[in-house]
């Protein structure tokens, strides 16, 4: 199982890689939209853990954009 984790705050998207690395997870890790954006084109993930307000746009808008 592949993820995408999208969070901008550091000690938060630290926390979680510890986690899911800890848990055996492969994951990417960016801190915005546009990033998570061209990741998603690249690359095919199982699931997606994205902060709901990022910096350059919100996450309800990135993952609708995703699902179409």
């Amino acid at each position: 199982m592949r993820l995408l984790l999208v969070e901008d705050e550091i000690d938060i998207q630290s926390f979680l890689r510890s986690s899911l690395d800890e848990a055996g997870y492969q994951f990417d890790a960016v801190s915005d939209g546009k990033s998570a954006e061209r990741l998603a084109t690249e690359n095919v993930y199982d699931i997606l853990i994205v902060d709901l307000g990022l910096p350059d746009q919100d996450g309800i808008s990135l993952i609708l954009r995703m699902r179409q």
